[in-house]
């Protein structure tokens, strides 16, 4: 449950409290508890459709390998926030698309990575002109100066 509510508290203050500039902590909670139930939904689907412990385990490094071009491609170069959720929806799209067709085994369970690759480069050059930019850390900047 632990990490549930870190992932749910995550996506309330890191998405939708963000968008939403002046948020309440009550509707902010509210945001929270159904993120919360969507995500153990979510959970529960995916419980149903896998069945195997190992295939579970195997869920679970697909979803982290959806994250790792963000994550590394964020240590490297300045990447648009957009885009960086571009190719994790994309890593996501190709995991669920594996699992609804059947096509879920240890063979394939990378796909999400050059998929969340792709999505992350696709991402960078349609947002490319968005004004919206990662802030860049105050040591970088007092690096530079």
């Amino acid at each position: 449950d632990t990490e549930v509510y870190l992932l749910a508290s995550s996506i309330a203050k890191d998405f939708i409290a963000r968008a939403r500039k002046e948020i309440s902590d009550i509707e902010l909670s509210k945001i929270i508890r159904v993120a919360m139930v969507l995500l153990v939904l979510t959970a529960m689907l995916i419980a149903i459709f896998v069945r195997d412990v190992v295939s579970t385990l195997f869920a679970i490094a697909s979803f982290g390998l959806s994250l790792a071009p963000a994550v590394i491609g964020s240590l490297l170069w300045r990447l648009k926030p957009k885009a960086v959720f571009f190719s994790m929806l994309g890593g996501l799209i190709a995991f669920f698309a594996l699992i609804i067709l059947g096509q879920f085994n240890p063979d394939n369970v990378v796909a999400s990575l050059p998929a969340a690759l792709i999505f992350l480069i696709i991402g960078q050059i349609i947002f490319k002109g968005s004004e919206l930019e990662a802030p860049e850390p105050e040591s970088a900047s007092a690096i530079r100066r």
